[in-house]
C-alpha cells in the first residue's frame, strides 16, 4: 500500500479525454468569426483558421528554448492584431470565452474519474490536478464544476513551466501544505507525470488505460510505484497517512 496525505492527478488522458474535437473546433471557429464579422472584421473562417495555426506554431517554436507554456491570451491578441485590431481587454476576453466555451465541448470525463476522486475526498485525502495546460483548462474546469472535487487546480500556464519541470509540482505541494513524501502523482505519461514527480520525492502511479505502454524504458530510481489500467484500482493501492 502507498500511504500519503494527498493524491495528485494528471488531467488530459487521465481524468478527461477528447471526442470529436475537429467538429467542435470548426464550430468554435465559425461562431467566433461570425461574432468578429458582426463587429466589422470581415474575414473568412479559412483565413482566420490559417492565421491562428500560423501564430500558434510561431509561439510554440519560441517556447522550445524556454520550455515554457503557451499564452492563449497573447495568441488571440496577436491574432486580432494581424487583422487590424488592437483589441481592448473586454473584446479579447469575449472572443476567448466564445471560442473555448464551444471548443471544450469535445472534452469528456472518464467514467471512473469523479467517483475515484470522491472516494479519496470522503476519506480525508487532499486532492489536486496537476496538468500541462493552457488557459483552456479553466473552461473545462467550469464545464464540469471541478472545483468541487479538488483542493488545488494547477495548470502549467499558471507557473509557465510544464511537467516534468519541478516548479509545477513544487507549487502544488506548497499550496496543499504537504511534503513530497506525503503525496502521490497519478498520470498517463511516464516522463511528465511519473519521472517528473519522482525526482522531487513524490510517489508515482502510471495509468496505462490502453495497455499499450509495455515497452517504456524507466530511468533507474524513477520507476513507477505501480502501474494501473483504470483509476478504480487506486482505491486498493492508496491509504491515508
Amino acid at each position: 500500500m502507498i500511504k500519503v496525505k494527498a493524491v495528485l492527478f494528471d488531467f488530459y488522458d487521465t481524468l478527461v479525454y477528447g471526442e470529436n474535437w475537429e467538429d467542435f473546433w470548426k464550430k468554435a471557429l465559425e461562431r467566433t468569426v461570425e461574432y468578429l464579422n458582426s463587429l466589422g472584421l470581415k474575414v473568412s473562417v479559412e483565413t482566420f483558421s490559417e492565421k491562428f495555426e500560423e501564430i500558434r506554431a510561431e509561439l510554440l517554436r519560441d517556447l522550445e528554448r524556454t520550455k515554457g507554456e503557451l499564452d492563449i491570451v497573447y495568441l488571440f491578441w496577436k491574432l486580432l492584431k494581424e487583422f487590424g485590431h488592437t483589441p481592448a481587454i473586454t473584446l479579447l476576453q469575449r472572443v476567448i470565452d466564445l471560442f473555448y466555451s464551444i471548443e471544450v465541448c469535445s472534452v469528456k470525463l472518464y467514467p471512473d474519474a469523479i467517483p475515484t476522486v470522491e472516494h479519496f475526498r470522503r476519506r480525508g485525502f487532499k486532492t489536486a490536478i496537476v496538468s500541462n495546460a493552457t488557459a483552456r483548462f479553466e473552461y473545462v474546469v467550469k464545464k464540469y464544476c471541478l472545483y468541487r472535487y479538488f483542493d488545488i487546480l494547477m495548470a502549467s500556464y499558471k507557473v509557465m513551466r510544464p511537467k516534468p519541470h519541478p516548479a509545477i509540482f513544487s507549487e502544488t505541494l506548497r499550496l496543499l501544505g504537504v511534503k513530497p513524501k506525503e503525496a502521490v502523482m497519478v498520470g498517463d505519461s511516464y516522463k511528465a507525470d511519473i519521472a517528473g514527480a519522482k525526482r522531487l520525492g513524490i510517489r508515482g502511479i502510471l495509468l496505462n488505460r490502453s495497455g499499450s505502454q509495455g515497452n517504456i524504458v524507466y530511468e533507474k530510481g524513477l520507476e513507477p510505484d505501480a502501474v494501473i489500467h483504470s483509476l478504480n484500482e487506486l482505491i486498493d493501492l492508496i491509504e491515508l497517512l
